[in-house]
Order: structure tokens, then C-alpha cells, then sequence
């Protein structure tokens, strides 16, 4: 995304921002990955108190982060899908032109992005359905048999 990006800074007339977001949004995709790197090397800091308000920092660091990266994903979808259709590949004096590969790139990563989205909406759903209903049956059986042993407890007292 940052080759891709950087490469064609300057050749998307239509939407000057696309570039920039394949910057931004391929650097701050390895942020979390530095991030993790350092809240492993944390570890290493003898004192409890600081590797704890360092873990909270890093936490908090890593909301941030995801926040900003939402927030990127729906400034690129706009900039990327209202342009499509209208982008012109091979006039570079056209106000309308960008590089193909730069479109097309920015246009299937944001597609790639959505489709894994909604493939995880759709496996996570039923799962996490499945786990409640599961847990729910565990919980009735445990109550269930509470009673049932609370009933012979009475049962066996009267004999």
C-alpha cells in the first residue's frame, strides 16, 4: 500500500487524496505490529507499577488506533467509490484521470476489506448464537439439577 501510494503521489487528478490514504492507511497498518513488539519488551521492566501503566497506555494507544483506522477505511471508501466509474486511465491531462493501478489497487483493497468483513459478520454471528444457547442449556441444567437434589436433600429429611 505504501509503494503503491507513494509511487503515484501525484497521478490521480480526480481524487488527489487516494494516494495519500494508501500512505496512511499501509503505515498505520504496521503500528500494531511496532506496538506489539513493545509491549513485549515491556515485560522485561522489573517494576510492576510501570509495566502496568505502561500496559494501560499501550491499551489505550491501540483504541486509538482502531478508531483512526475506522475512521480512514470510511474516508477511503468515499473518496475511492465515488470516483467510480467516472476515472479515466489513459488521458493524464484530464481531470478525471488517475493510475490505473492506483485505482484499481485502493478500489479492490477497500472491496477485499468488505467482503472479509461481512464473511466474518457471517461466520461469528451463528457462532456466537450457538455459544449463548449453549451456555444458556448449561446453565438450566445446572439449575435444574440443584432443585432436583434440593428436592431428595427435603425428601431424605422427612424419611
Amino acid at each position: 500500500m505504501i509503494v503503491i501510494g507513494a509511487k503515484n503521489i501525484n497521478k490521480c487528478t480526480i481524487e488527489p487524496y487516494i494516494p495519500i490514504w494508501l500512505v496512511v492507511a499501509g503505515s498505520v497498518a504496521f503500528f500494531p505490529f511496532i506496538l506489539s513488539v513493545i509491549s513485549l519488551i515491556s515485560f522485561l521492566i522489573p517494576t510492576k507499577i510501570l509495566n502496568c501503566c505502561f500496559t494501560i497506555l499501550i491499551k489505550l494507544i491501540f483504541v486509538i488506533t482502531g478508531l483512526f483506522e475506522l475512521a480512514w477505511f470510511i474516508t477511503g471508501s468515499v473518496w475511492v467509490y465515488s470516483k467510480h466509474g467516472k476515472v479515466e486511465y489513459n488521458n493524464t491531462m484530464s481531470d478525471l484521470y488517475c493510475d490505473k493501478t492506483l485505482y484499481l489497487f485502493s478500489f479492490w483493497t477497500l472491496t477485499i476489506i468488505y467482503i472479509l468483513t461481512g464473511i466474518s459478520l457471517v461466520l461469528i454471528i451463528p457462532i456466537t448464537i450457538t455459544f449463548c444457547f449453549i451456555l444458556f442449556c448449561g446453565c438450566v441444567d445446572l439449575c435444574l439439577r440443584k432443585k432436583k437434589k434440593n428436592l431428595d436433600d427435603i425428601t431424605l429429611e422427612r424419611i
